[in-house]
């Protein structure tokens, strides 16, 4: 980031405001300004560890940036080979369902006259808008707990958001294939289902901090 503007470049401050759907303003020589209204990025790729350790600074980590990264650590364990294959009936299986789901989400965006996506509003419903309470409050009490370590907490903080965003994407997923599922009512089903997600990512981001750290003192797995 910043690599075109001699490390200058405002490059990893956009990427922090995109992640909460922010207005971004993107300049440039010689041409018209873009604006980019409830900006979004993804990012999927591979990192090896000493690549890792340069995401891994003072800085990105004060400034929230890896506190925004979902890391996958699963165990390196080879499975025995094997003429097993996925028959061709899941794979087409799988390929409809993607195809639908991607349907499905676009048919129901609706723009302003300036071609500006139109955000819509989801609800819980009320079992869920209690458990959401509950599960809010245990997020808040860790985050102020003297037990939880310093360096988790601020990914903790951005884990209670980001239950939100499982439960919607799930509740949606779940609309498509179940007909009692509301796509604008978050179920209690599927906020318990994001709530595990959650757990997950975090064993992962604690795993790949305490390999890292390992890594440090020279206590590294290979």
């Amino acid at each position: 980031m910043g690599v075109y503007k001699g490390g200058g470049g405002s490059d990893k401050g956009n990427y922090l405001e995109a992640y909460d759907g922010a207005t971004m303003d993107v300049t440039r020589s010689g041409a018209s300004n873009i604006i980019v209204p409830n900006s979004t990025i993804s990012v999927l790729g591979g990192i090896q560890p000493d690549i890792f350790e340069k995401i891994r600074t003072a800085d990105n980590e004060s400034s929230g940036f890896t506190d925004r990264i979902l890391f996958l650590y699963p165990e390196a364990n080879r499975p025995a080979r094997n003429d097993i294959e996925m028959s061709q009936g899941l794979l087409d299986w799988y390929d409809t369902f993607i195809n639908n789901f991607y349907d499905g989400v676009m048919r129901d965006v609706v723009r302003d006259d300036k071609g500006i996506i139109i955000p819509k509003v989801s609800h819980f419903t009320p079992e869920a808008k209690a458990e959401w309470r509950i599960i809010k409050e245990s997020f808040e009490d860790r985050i102020d707990s003297d037990n939880v370590a310093t360096h988790l907490k601020g990914y903790i903080a951005k884990s209670k958001g980001r239950v939100l965003r499982y439960a919607l994407i799930l509740n949606t997923i779940d609309s498509m294939t179940e007909s009692d599922v509301d796509v604008s009512l978050i179920t209690l089903e599927s906020l318990r289902k994001a709530v595990k997600l959650s757990d997950y990512f975090e064993r992962m981001n604690e795993k790949t901090i305490d390999e890292a750290n390992a890594r440090d003192s020279g206590d590294w797995r290979i």
